[in-house]
């Protein structure tokens, strides 16, 4: 064995045993001295081409919804910046397609008003990788090293101290994912498309809104990355409006990490199925600490809504 192999397995072994010995570092955030929204803003919309990650569909001063919705909240700003960089993860989801659930993932903003400090953070990305349960050590390390560039340039532009938020495991079922046949006698686009209109009726009626969408199969082609693989493949974004103003509005606001959910929606060319994934929100109760019985309920009422819905579309749990 090389010295590097010997060194890369040494370290790994040190990461796994401190894990069990101090937990697990679920989320990072980066916290600034006073208000820096709008240095973040510059960041995301001026900086983050450099190091080839893209923002799609932002979700800016959500607390001003929650104060003209709810009547008040203690929140001086709260924003939700869907990034991915798409010439890593393209690659990637050829290999673990369940890495869609982040696809994009949230670089998550927020301020409280009782203190002057911005927090700007992201999940890690091996509980990204872990919740998506993606074993393989070279999917692992191309995937962690994306975040290593972003980490770097969050401290070069925003600057800040660095603090971690660990978690001791995650839920028995992290991620949750459906099949569904193909009609036969109709196309796979017009059976998305039909899929697409039933998905955000029924989690319109539930008191879910859809926040992005992105056609994953559409932007590899435009990037000239071969992505015959799949018949389709497809990212919505979406989020439980009421639950997250429970949550995030009244005291945590760093689980807006989570948010929004991606959900992701392939079809392996010349298959008769449709695979549909997305993490499971009793996630955010593990990695965030969440013990209040309410908010468990919640959560847990989500995800088997989730399910629910997605046996009402012809789904069967993967």
């Amino acid at each position: 064995m090389s010295f590097m192999k010997q060194s890369l397995s040494v370290t790994i072994l040190l990461l796994t045993v401190s894990t069990a010995l101090f937990g697990i570092q679920g989320v990072r955030y980066s916290v600034l001295e006073g208000d820096q929204s709008q240095l973040f803003e510059k960041v995301i919309h001026e900086k983050l081409w450099s190091i080839d990650f893209v923002l799609s569909d932002p979700l800016t001063r959500v607390n001003d919804v929650y104060k003209d919705d709810y009547g008040s909240t203690d929140l001086d700003n709260l924003a939700f910046s869907p990034i991915s960089n798409d010439q890593v993860m393209l690659p990637l989801l050829l290999k673990a397609p369940e890495l869609g659930a982040f696809t994009p993932f949230n670089l998550h903003l927020f301020k409280r008003m009782s203190e002057n400090k911005t927090y700007v953070g992201h999940l890690m990305p091996a509980t990204m990788l872990d919740i998506a349960g993606v074993d393989s050590q070279e999917i692992r390390l191309e995937f962690i090293r994306q975040f290593n560039v972003l980490d770097t340039l969050i401290e070069k532009e925003l600057g800040g101290n660095v603090e971690y938020i660990e978690y001791a495991k995650l839920p028995a079922s992290p991620l949750l994912q459906f099949s569904f046949p193909i009609l036969p006698e109709v196309s796979l686009e017009s059976r998305l498309d039909i899929f697409q209109e039933k998905f955000e009726m029924l989690l319109e009626k539930r008191g879910y809104i859809i926040t992005g969408y992105r056609d994953i199969k559409a932007i590899a082609d435009e990037r000239g990355i071969s992505f015959s693989k799949y018949g389709a493949y497809r990212v919505y974004s979406f989020c439980h409006i009421a639950f997250s103003e429970a949550l995030f509005n009244h005291g945590r606001p760093d689980a807006g990490v989570f948010a929004p959910c991606s959900l992701y929606i392939y079809n392996v060319e010349g298959s008769d199925t449709v695979v549909i994934g997305v993490a499971a929100i009793e996630n955010w109760m593990a990695v965030m600490g969440i013990n209040d019985k309410d908010i468990l309920d919640m959560a847990r009422h989500h995800d088997d809504e989730i399910v629910e819905i997605m046996k009402k579309l012809g789904g069967s749990v993967l």
